[in-house]
């Protein structure tokens, strides 16, 4: 107040003198509570100016010295620091590609997530993949029509097929692809743009750290949306969403899996692409208390995720799953815990919870054996399951059962009905 009272006027006629004629000229302000004060009196002057209030941005440099939480990483206010950039020097172009398959009913909840994006894609397209069996999925034309392009098929082509629609259709720089079940918090195309800036290769919401490729998937370490990480972190690959490079596209497609695996390989392949190129894959950070930064919403990927058209529900496809990166492992990937054992620790470091692993759970030895010497009895007899549909598919997984062999006697609204018959 006493600087008000005494000098203010004559540090805006100074400012005037020096540069209050031009034009195009961006003030940064860092005057504590004068800020605005000081804003308003040149604006009047030239209103033909940017005028900033920076805060204590600048006090690392004018004071070099830590003076806000904000400045400290992996606060609360820390993450939530925005970052800015020069659109002639950095494009931010990005192509969309959702998946249709047999979760129809999340097609519109995804579509507007990602169009409410805090960096807007430039274009989306949909890929409906087609299904052999009993039924098939028809859209209407109201949803169709909200995408830029699409490509319906009539048989199932598969995990890779979007991604050959992707080289066919995307023509930005950057390309983000989505698994069927995964709604993306609205700054994940920010979240993962600023992490490309810092450091080129694939950027993903659920990271996989492999332990040893003859025991995936049951033995490994995750981080993203099912296991919050608080920093970025290198994996050896992501799946659910994808952010990357256009360029990487050709390379994916020309990989020899490609023809062999239908259901499985496609998130591996991508990152064995970039690190070819030399960069690598990484989760962004998805901390808990900041959910828009997320690549999957959690309630969202754990209630779409579990449900029986997830791939990962059948023991098959995990199997599949095994097979593929044990094949794409011996062709020459390198995997970051066999290139660098001790970057376990710092992974661990940055997660938000300890994951629990079967090496830690002696308890969980024995419920894999007795799973694999006594289901095999009680599968010779397809049980009926009373209980909520929400833990159906995990039963289903657990005894490896055919949707024919399954019932849940429930009612839309959760209540248990069994008939004569189903009795008898």
């Amino acid at each position: 107040m006493k600087f008000y009272d005494t000098e203010f006027d004559a540090l805006i006629s100074r400012i005037i003198d020096e540069t209050g004629r031009e034009k195009n000229l961006l003030y940064v302000v860092s005057a504590g509570s004068l800020s605005e004060v000081i804003i308003v009196a040149l604006y009047k002057n030239n209103p033909d100016n940017c005028y900033v209030d920076f805060g204590s941005a600048t006090d690392l440099m004018t004071h070099e010295r830590v003076t806000r939480q904000y400045m400290i990483d992996g606060t609360h206010d820390a993450l939530q620091s925005c970052w800015m950039f020069d659109r002639k020097k950095i494009s931010i172009d990005v192509d969309v590609v959702l998946t249709c398959y047999k979760r129809p009913q999340v097609l519109r909840q995804q579509l507007d997530a990602v169009k409410n994006q805090t960096l807007a894609p430039r274009r989306i397209f949909l890929y409906q993949d087609g299904i052999d069996g009993y039924f098939k999925v028809e859209l209407n034309d109201r949803i169709l029509a909200d995408f830029d392009a699409c490509k319906i098929s009539a048989t199932n082509g598969g995990v890779w097929k979007r991604f050959e629609f992707a080289e066919d259709v995307c023509k930005s720089p950057y390309v983000c692809l989505f698994d069927d079940d995964t709604i993306p918090g609205a700054r994940w195309f920010e979240n993962c743009h600023v992490n490309m800036m810092q450091q080129r290769g694939v950027f993903g919401t659920n990271g996989v750290l492999i332990k040893k490729p003859e025991s995936y998937p049951q033995d490994k370490f995750n981080a993203g949306w099912y296991v919050p990480n608080r920093k970025t972190c290198a994996v050896d690959f992501v799946g659910h969403s994808w952010f990357f490079e256009r360029e990487y596209l050709s390379r994916v497609l020309a990989k020899p899996w490609r023809g062999k695996y239908k259901l499985v390989g496609e998130d591996m392949a991508i990152s064995v692409a970039a690190q070819e190129l030399g960069a690598g894959t990484y989760v962004p950070q998805h901390p808990t208390q900041i959910l828009s930064l997320c690549g999957s919403q959690p309630k969202f990927g754990l209630q779409y995720g579990t449900n029986e058209a997830a791939i990962s529900i059948s023991p098959d496809n995990l199997n599949r799953m095994r097979q593929a990166l044990v094949e794409i492992y011996a062709d020459g990937w390198r995997l970051l815990l066999e290139e660098n054992p001790a970057y376990r620790e710092e992974f661990l470091s940055v997660l938000e919870r300890k994951p629990v692993s079967s090496d830690q759970k002696p308890s969980l030895n024995f419920f894999k054996s007795f799973t694999k010497n006594f289901l095999p009895i009680l599968r010779q007899k397809p049980p009926i399951f009373l209980g909520e549909r929400s833990i159906a598919p995990h039963v289903r997984n657990l005894f490896g059962l055919q949707a024919e062999d399954f019932h849940v006697l429930e009612d839309e609204h959760n209540r248990i009905t069994l008939s004569t018959a189903e009795a008898c």
